[in-house]
């Protein structure tokens, strides 16, 4: 597994965050110290990105380490298949 089908995998994830995290803009946005309030947006989004990043990050690395004995047993049996079906 690479790290782009992981990221393809999680892209409900992401939507899902760049929803949440509009909906919380606007609502800084909306309620806040206009004076304040582009600094504030920003800091908290960048906050959030970083975190949804490691958790994506590590996440990967997590089920990388996990799937990688059993495509490692999936491939040498389909290779073991192959030679069976090559003798007949």
């Amino acid at each position: 597994m690479s790290f782009f089908e992981y990221i393809k995998d999680k892209r409900y994830f992401w939507v899902f965050y760049l929803i949440i995290m509009t909906f919380v803009s606007l609502i800084m946005f909306l309620g806040g110290n206009h004076q304040e309030i582009g600094s504030n947006i920003l800091y908290i989004n960048i906050s959030c990105f970083f975190f949804a990043l490691l958790y994506t990050t590590i996440g990967y690395f997590y089920r990388k380490r996990f799937f990688q004995p059993l495509t490692e047993v999936i491939e040498s049996q389909h290779e073991e298949l192959l030679e069976l079906f090559a003798m007949y």
